[in-house]
This record gives C-alpha cells, sequence and structure tokens, in this order.
C-alpha cells in the first residue's frame, strides 16, 4: 500500500482536516477584514499554493517559496502553468528567499512555516521578509506548549503512534510551558511566544488571535495566527498585551 500524501493525511478527513483547514479559514477572514494590496503577495512555505483558493480578490502577481519536501511545487506548477502572474521558486535557506531589486511585495503570507525553519536561519528569514515586503504580513504557528501540547501529543501517540521524538522529560517540560529545555526540531521546541517577540523586533503587531476558537485563548488553541504590518514610526503595542 502506498503511503499517504501530504494533502491526504492532513486534509481529506476528520478532526485533523478540520484542525489543518483552520488556517486557510483564518487567512480569508484576515483578508477580508485587513484588505492588504495584492499586487505581489509572497507565500513562504505555499506547498501547493492552497492558499490562492482563499484569497478574497487575486493577486496580480504571486510567488510561493517552498523547500519542495513531498513535491508540494510539482502539484502547484502545472495546476498554474497556464498564468503567467504565479510563479514558483524553491526555498531551503534564507539565500534562496529574494526578490530582484526593483520589486517590493505588498502582502506576505506563511501559514505553518516558520517552525519548520532551523532555528540559527529564523532571523536572516525574518530580517529578509521585513525588506521586500511593505504591507500586511498573514502568519500562523502551531502551539506546542501547555495542555494543548499534552492533548496533540497524547491523540498522535494513540492514532498515529508518532512520539515525534520527545523523551518523556521533554513532555514535562512542554507541558508545563519550558520550551528552552525542549530541543528544537521543526514543531518540536517551538514557542509561539518567542517567535511572536522575534517577530516585533522587525515587524508591527496588529492583532494575535487563537485558531481555530478565536474566543479562547491563544493557550487553547492549537494554532496562533498573527497579523503585522510593515514598521511605521509609532509606539509598539505591548507584546504581553497580545500575546499570552
Amino acid at each position: 500500500m502506498s503511503e499517504a500524501t501530504y494533502n491526504d493525511r492532513l486534509f481529506k478527513r476528520g478532526l485533523r482536516s478540520f484542525f489543518h483547514l483552520a488556517r486557510f479559514r483564518w487567512l480569508e477572514l484576515m483578508l477580508n477584514r485587513y484588505e492588504p494590496s495584492v499586487d505581489l503577495v509572497l507565500e513562504l512555505g505555499c506547498f501547493d499554493a492552497r492558499s490562492l483558493d482563499y484569497m478574497t480578490s487575486k493577486p496580480k502577481k504571486y510567488i510561493g517559496f517552498d523547500a519542495n519536501w513531498e513535491g508540494g511545487i510539482d502539484l502547484a506548477r502545472p495546476k498554474y502553468k497556464e498564468d503567467s502572474s504565479i510563479i514558483f521558486y524553491e526555498c531551503t535557506q534564507p539565500e534562496d528567499f529574494k526578490l530582484s531589486d526593483d520589486q517590493i511585495a505588498t502582502c506576505l503570507i506563511s501559514l505553518e512555516t516558520l517552525e519548520h525553519l532551523p532555528e540559527k536561519d529564523v532571523a536572516s528569514y525574518l530580517e529578509e521578509m521585513s525588506k521586500i515586503v511593505n504591507g500586511y504580513y498573514s502568519i500562523t504557528v502551531p502551539n506546542e506548549k501547555g495542555l494543548i501540547f499534552f492533548a496533540k501529543h497524547v491523540m498522535k501517540f494513540l492514532l498515529y503512534r508518532s512520539s515525534e521524538n520527545y523523551s518523556m522529560r521533554e513532555i514535562f517540560w512542554a507541558t508545563f510551558g519550558q520550551l528552552d529545555k525542549v530541543e528544537r526540531n521543526e514543531h518540536k521546541g517551538i514557542d509561539y511566544s518567542v517567535l511572536y517577540k522575534n517577530l516585533c523586533f522587525y515587524l508591527d503587531p496588529i492583532e494575535v488571535v487563537g485558531i481555530p476558537f478565536k474566543r479562547l485563548p491563544c493557550s487553547m488553541n492549537t494554532q496562533v495566527g498573527f497579523v503585522f504590518k510593515s514598521k511605521i514610526s509609532r509606539k509598539l503595542i505591548k507584546v504581553d498585551a497580545m500575546c499570552d
């Protein structure tokens, strides 16, 4: 029996599909609310460009960057081959995440991607995105700490026999929110509140919300959505007031 594809595993059915599709529904809401310019939209971690199906208006130009793990770009290129306004580039290091000198994007999307970047490269990606985008940023990352982490970890083990290489000690510390004591490896050990503070160094924060249940605190959701805007000369919103 062939191994299930990425799309089949995440989006085909059940609760897993509900939670993974939630980030795209959130994206649609954010684009409706803030109405960013879509003259040039960048997506970091585009996979097969599913986000285009949730955009409220078609971008004049869209550039998707992805590492092409599990062939996401290979799926996207044939689908959009007749549309010259949609372009895809493989991106596996910060040096790949570039635009030509005369290009400035007006909107950036990055859904469940920043946690996959090597920790040593995150600052370089954030700095580069702050230089090449003048407009709104819609970013989501998973919640991998607290009771939500523990519940997800148990469910993954029971349903998929996946432990994501956590030791018992690391499960304990992640459950109590002490992610500095958990070895980082993609999802493992990512702290959304630390990432938020790092993003605030480069961008102006606009909104932070839990996904999929926006009325609950971020800590009680499986994902966290951030809306940022390019820096302007104004006092930054206090970090702790937005991101618990």
